[in-house]
């Protein structure tokens, strides 16, 4: 943006500086004439004041017009002898304009660059705050996906807990009197059949059924069986021990499971 004021500024102290350059002192001769900007100044000042911009016609005009006042500068230096008083004032009027527009020059130039300057800086806050907002977003996405893996974690491990229980409970089920106690569900009800001689119980009776279960009278007591069908069931009351029934008679008694 710098560049569409530097230019005009840049020619105008150019021109102004010419004209004090280039007094009547310096083009004593009749025939002296101002041999343009291009012979004038370096190839570095030519660059730097923005003249390598113009085409050769506006230069030769540029030219031209420093040669029509630069010799009127000299021409008024010639005559500065016998100049009248309001000759002078002319003059410094004249003087005075030239070192008004060369300030005011100044003046535009700082303040494009300042302008220049201000957009730099609001442009460098814009790129902090966009940078500063991409961040975010990266530790958000970060944070997002570990939360994401650490959920699919946890949902893995209660899979793999539930599929254990799982396992643990069909074991258990299939097997519920483990090492001489209940480890899985207790069953509300036990049918099967007393195998050898059952002749009843005497207080410490073992039943051995016909299933592999092993049971044991719990409560004291006898009870004689004379009997042919030593088919019994074993059910839960509701303290939850066990009690075995011998089926044909009805007779009932407390009992334990061994195995």
């Amino acid at each position: 943006m710098l560049s569409a004021y530097r230019l005009p500024i840049t020619l105008l102290s150019c021109v102004v500086s010419l004209l004090l350059v280039f007094p009547a002192t310096r083009l004593q001769a009749a025939d002296a004439e101002f041999p343009g900007l291009a012979e004038t100044m370096t190839r570095a000042e030519f660059a730097r004041a923005g003249l390598d911009k113009l085409s050769a016609e506006e230069l030769a005009v540029l030219d031209a017009w420093i040669r029509q006042m630069t010799s009127t500068t000299a021409a008024d230096a010639d005559s500065s002898t016998d100049t009248t008083p309001e000759q002078q004032a002319t003059t410094q009027e004249r003087e005075r304009q030239i070192a008004e527009a060369e300030a005011a020059a100044r003046a535009a130039q700082i303040e494009a660059e300042a302008a220049l300057a201000t957009a730099a800086a609001a442009e460098a806050e814009a790129q902090a705050q966009a940078e500063a907002a991409a961040a975010r977003q990266a530790a958000a996405e970060a944070q997002s996906a570990l939360a994401a893996e650490k959920a699919t974690q946890a949902e893995q491990a209660a899979h793999q807990k539930a599929a254990a229980a799982a396992a643990r409970a069909r074991e258990l089920e299939a097997e519920p009197f483990q090492d001489g106690r209940w480890v899985g569900p207790k069953p509300d009800r036990v049918e099967g059949r007393v195998t050898g001689d059952f002749e009843g119980w005497r207080g410490d009776t073992i039943f051995v059924l016909d299933n592999g279960q092993v049971w044991k009278q719990r409560q004291g007591g006898k009870y004689f069986y004379n009997g042919d069908d030593p088919k019994i069931v074993i059910t839960r009351n509701m303290l939850g021990f066990f009690v075995l029934e011998v089926v044909e008679t009805g007779k009932s008694v407390g009992v334990k499971r061994l195995r």
